[in-house]
């Protein structure tokens, strides 16, 4: 996965990563399209660290049978599933 320096943005995953992807503590933002096509993944976890979820995050991710919000965010756009 691509972070900022600092990893607390996601910017992207690789598209070939499969299975179940535990997004690390201290990301806040997880960015336009980070998960998008990821076809591959089933499950998702997300840190009590995530506050934004921006658009089309997670789009067409077929495979994806669950996801763990965090209980404060703040943000989830539009079209983020």
């Amino acid at each position: 996965m691509l972070y900022t320096k600092d990893k607390t943005q996601l910017y992207f995953c690789l598209r070939n990563t499969s299975g179940s992807i535990t997004v690390p503590d201290g990301v806040v933002v997880i960015k336009n399209y980070a998960f998008c096509n990821c076809k591959e993944i089933t499950r998702i976890l997300l840190p009590d660290s995530v506050r934004y979820i921006f658009n089309n995050a997670f789009s067409d991710c077929t495979s994806l049978q669950s996801i763990t919000l965090p209980s404060r965010m703040s943000l989830v756009s539009n079209d983020t599933f």
